[in-house]
């Protein structure tokens, strides 16, 4: 038993071979065979696969999710009959928050880690006073939890189109018609954002293949 640890502490009886290795997504597998050498007396034989997260380089992932925005003094209008029954401009709500669906680009630097750190960019929908919005975009840092499941935690900057009274017009002014957009234009504001994605990247949807088998 003695010479046979003294046989695996020396160097000199092992002869490692290896194939160059580019791993291409965040997992590289593996394949190890142990065969005795022929002048040992020590027979332990044996195939096996080892699994390894690689780390370093930048990596761009994809995903889709739930953002919330918080824009300052951001109020909806719509014609309305007055009590004299004359159309005027009203303010039905001063909405603030604004929920959608968002899809982020975020990048990294790959880790082997559980939790990374990232910067993403993205653009959301939502539905705002009946019409849908395209005119949602954010941007901030990222926490990304997950090897090969993503999912990514952002908090940031967001940029928003909404809309505004023309200049020359105020709440309770009236008019011969009902068509709010006489009246009103887009204006882009600045807010915070919340959001939570799940990553889509083709590349880790592989490596759970390999982690199963």
């Amino acid at each position: 038993m003695r010479c046979n640890l003294n046989l695996l502490n020396d160097k000199e009886s092992y002869e490692f071979v290896s194939a160059p290795v580019q791993p291409t997504n965040d997992l590289v597998s593996f394949d190890i065979n142990i065969e005795t050498r022929k002048d040992m007396d020590v027979h332990n034989s044996r195939k096996f696969n080892h699994k390894e997260y690689t780390k370093g380089g930048v990596r761009l992932d994809f995903g889709v999710g739930l953002a919330l925005q918080y824009i300052d003094d951001a109020p909806i209008y719509e014609m309305s009959v007055n009590s004299a029954g004359i159309n005027s401009i009203a303010e039905v709500s001063k909405n603030n928050y604004f929920p959608s669906i968002v899809g982020m680009a975020t990048m990294s630097f790959r880790s082997e880690k559980v939790v990374a750190w990232g910067m993403s960019a993205g653009i959301g929908v939502n539905v705002t006073d009946g019409k849908i919005q395209t005119n949602n975009f954010y941007f901030g840092p990222s926490l990304i939890l997950g090897r090969y499941e993503r999912l990514c935690l952002t908090a940031g900057g967001t940029v928003k189109g909404v809309s505004k009274l023309r200049s020359g017009y105020s709440v309770t002014d009236i008019s011969n018609t009902n068509d709010i957009s006489s009246f009103t234009t887009e204006s882009i504001k600045i807010g915070v954002f919340m959001s939570v994605t799940y990553n889509l990247t083709k590349g880790i949807k592989q490596n759970i293949k390999y982690l199963k088998q």
